[in-house]
C-alpha cells in the first residue's frame, strides 16, 4: 500500500511542475513601506521589486521626490537619508486627518496612496500575574476594530551586560474569536503535532464591536518564573494596514507548507506594492520598554570583527567604527577594518521593526537592510557583502 502511496505523491507534484516565461515577471514596481504614529517623525522605506533575473542584492530607490499632503492643507518633502530611507521631521502624523502620499521617481510611474492614524480607542491592558493572563479591555469602542497583539519576554543578565528581547507564545481564550485564531494556528500536515496547543507567535484579529475584553493567557511557565520579564504589545490599525499585515503574515506561515495555496496581497498602494497606514500603539510592561529613545545613543567597535568568506574567518582586531542612532530615525556612522583603510559611511536611518533594528544606508559595498540585536550596552551587527561573505560586528553603548 505505501508503494502506491509514493507513486500518486510522485504523480501529484510532478503534475504542478510548468515553465515560467521570464518576461510576464519583468517589470519592476516600487514596494513602499511606511506606518506612521502620531508625533513620531515620518520614516518610509522605498524599494522595488525584483524580477526574474535580477542577481543584485540591493533593490532600494534612492532618487524619488516623496511628498504627503495633508487634508488639513499641510505639505511634508521626505528627504532621503540613504538606502531608499526617507525621513522628514515636519508636520508630524496627528488623528483625524487624512493623508495622501505621492511618489516620483525615474523610471516607474507615480506611486499613489492613502492613509490616516486610527479613530483614537482607549485600550487598557491589565495583567493578572495569578493566572498568567492579561485582559485588553476596549469599553469605549464604537465599532468593530482590526488589531494585532504580540508577546514578549525580556532577560537580562545583570554580569554579562546582556539583555535579550524576542517574541513568545500566547494564547487567546474568548470563545467568539477562536475562528480567527484557528486560521492563524499553523495545521499543516508537517505540523500533525500542534493541533491540540492553539498557542501563537502573534494574534491578527478584527474584533466585534460587542467584544469589551481579550484574554490572553501566556505559557503556564511564566506563571511559576518569569511573568514580570513579559511585554504584551497592542497595534491598533486601519482596515487596510490590517489586511497588508495579516496577508504578509498568512504568507511567512505557509511558505514552508508544500500542501498551502499560494497567497498573494498586492495592498491599497496604486502602482506599486507595500503598505501607507497608520497606527495606534498599546503596551504593557513592568520594564522597560524596548522603543527608540531606549536604544538610541552611540556604539563604537570595542573588540574589532571577523570576517566570514566562504566558510573561513578573518579576524580583524584594529578594525574601527561606530554607529550613532538618533531617536528620531536619523543614523550615522563609519566603519573599517584597520588604519590603512579609508572609512566606509554609514549615515542613512534606523527602523526598529517588532524586536529588530533594521539599518539603510548608502555604503554600495553592503546590502542596504541590516538586522540587529539590541543589548543593554551594545548591539550585535552582521552586515553582508553578499551571499558567502559577511562580517560580525559588536558594538558597544558609550555615554557620549
Amino acid at each position: 500500500m505505501f508503494k502506491y502511496y509514493l507513486l500518486f505523491l510522485a504523480f501529484f507534484l510532478s503534475s504542478c511542475i510548468s515553465e515560467i516565461d521570464p518576461s510576464t515577471i519583468s517589470t519592476k514596481k516600487p514596494v513602499v513601506y511606511c506606518v506612521f504614529e502620531e508625533g513620531k517623525t515620518w520614516k518610509l522605506i522605498l524599494q522595488h521589486s525584483n524580477t526574474f533575473a535580477d542577481t543584485k542584492l540591493t533593490n532600494h530607490i534612492t532618487d524619488a521626490e516623496v511628498i504627503i499632503y495633508g487634508s488639513d492643507g499641510t505639505v511634508r518633502q521626505l528627504k532621503h537619508l540613504g538606502g531608499g530611507y526617507y525621513w522628514s521631521d515636519q508636520n508630524l502624523p496627528k488623528h483625524n486627518i487624512s493623508y495622501t502620499l505621492i511618489i516620483q521617481a525615474n523610471g516607474y510611474p507615480q506611486v499613489h496612496a492613502t492613509g490616516q492614524l486610527p479613530k483614537p480607542t482607549p485600550i487598557t491592558i491589565i495583567q493578572n500575574e495569578g493566572l498568567s493572563q492579561f485582559e485588553v479591555r476596549q469599553d469605549a469602542k464604537e465599532d468593530d476594530i482590526y488589531i494585532q497583539i504580540m508577546m514578549y519576554e525580556n532577560r537580562q543578565d545583570v554580569w554579562e551586560n546582556y539583555f535579550d528581547y524576542f517574541p513568545t507564545s500566547f494564547k487567546i481564550t474568548n470563545p467568539e474569536l477562536q475562528q480567527q485564531v484557528n486560521e492563524q494556528t499553523n495545521n499543516s500536515l508537517i505540523h500533525l503535532e500542534n493541533l491540540d496547543y492553539k498557542y501563537l507567535d502573534h494574534f491578527f484579529g478584527k474584533i466585534p464591536m460587542s467584544l469589551k475584553s481579550i484574554i490572553i493567557t501566556a505559557s503556564p511557565f511564566y506563571a511559576e518564573n518569569s511573568f514580570n520579564n513579559l511585554q504584551l504589545n497592542v497595534l491598533h490599525f486601519e482596515r487596510q494596514g490590517y489586511d497588508y499585515f495579516f496577508h504578509q503574515s498568512k504568507q511567512k506561515k505557509h511558505q514552508d507548507d508544500l500542501f498551502s495555496e499560494p497567497i498573494s496581497f498586492k495592498g491599497d498602494v496604486e502602482n506599486g506594492y507595500g503598505v501607507f497606514t497608520g497606527v495606534n500603539r498599546y503596551n504593557w510592561s513592568k520594564s522597560e520598554i524596548l522603543h527608540e529613545s531606549l536604544i538610541a545613543g552611540t556604539y563604537k567597535i570595542m573588540d574589532g570583527f571577523s570576517q566570514h568568506v566562504n566558510l573561513k574567518t578573518f579576524n580583524f582586531p584594529n578594525a574601527e567604527g561606530y554607529l550613532k542612532l538618533e531617536p528620531d530615525g536619523r543614523l550615522f556612522g563609519q566603519i573599517r577594518k584597520d588604519n590603512t583603510e579609508v572609512f566606509t559611511n554609514l549615515d542613512g536611518g534606523w527602523y526598529l521593526s517588532d524586536h529588530k533594528i533594521r539599518l539603510y544606508f548608502t555604503a554600495q559595498n553592503f546590502l542596504k537592510e541590516v538586522n540587529l540585536d539590541w543589548k543593554i550596552k551594545g548591539i550585535s551587527a552582521r552586515f553582508s557583502f553578499n551571499m558567502y561573505d559577511s562580517i560580525s560586528i559588536y558594538f558597544s553603548k558609550t555615554n557620549e
